[in-house]
């Protein structure tokens, strides 16, 4: 009977390896930003007339896309995955991040 061996080696850069946790941080970052449109697009044709059920979203966008920089921060210390998709997560995170607070702060002035 053949048994087979786990196989037991590091991966190296060239093995274009992708980290889980920098495609979950993207993915969180490309959502935010898919949901800022729809709500953009939505609050201009009420002419700024929405529910406070949708003024409970951008919230929601500015607390994930804190999580999702988190996530984009950890999968900086994985040196062997491809950087690419860790660049992207971080930018689109801290992004949604900073236009939020933007858009925050020009409502309390």
């Amino acid at each position: 009977m053949l048994r087979k061996k786990n196989q037991r080696h590091a991966y190296r850069p060239s093995d274009n390896k992708i980290s889980s946790i920098s495609m979950i941080s993207t993915i969180i970052g490309l959502v935010g930003i898919i949901l800022y449109f729809i709500l953009i697009k939505m609050s201009a044709s009420q002419r700024g007339n929405l529910s406070i059920g949708f003024g409970i979203i951008p919230w929601i966008i500015f607390v994930s896309s804190g999580v999702g920089v988190f996530f984009a921060y950890k999968s900086l210390k994985d040196t062997v995955t491809v950087k690419r998709w860790k660049v992207i997560g971080g930018i689109t995170n801290v992004f949604l991040v900073v236009f939020t607070l933007i858009i925050f702060l020009r409502g309390v002035i």
